[in-house]
């Protein structure tokens, strides 16, 4: 999962046009943090992803991702009652 948000990070941070240094400098972190985020290597606090959005004006694209997360959220906790509503049916199937 932490690849997945650092792989959004690296998207707003290049649609925002900034290098990591640029980025790095205006949230006042360490540009080799910005490079660890964006790697997966360190995982993003909740508040660090809201200002990493702000910052790079990419709410749009965290509002994106919230929501895909959520899809995919939804479906992987209702997975059980779908298993359980087409176990009885797979005999049947050639």
């Amino acid at each position: 999962m932490e690849l997945e948000i650092g792989n959004l990070l690296r998207k707003m941070r290049l649609k925002a046009r900034l290098t990591q240094a640029q980025l790095a400098e205006k949230m006042g972190m360490a540009r080799t943090t910005v490079s660890k985020l964006e790697n997966g290597v360190y995982t993003v606090a909740a508040a660090d992803l809201f200002r990493w959005s702000k910052t790079t004006n990419g709410q749009d694209q965290l509002i994106a991702f919230m929501h895909n997360a959520q899809i995919i959220g939804d479906t992987i906790t209702s997975m059980p009652t779908v298993v359980s509503f087409i176990s009885p049916l797979l005999p049947f199937v050639a």
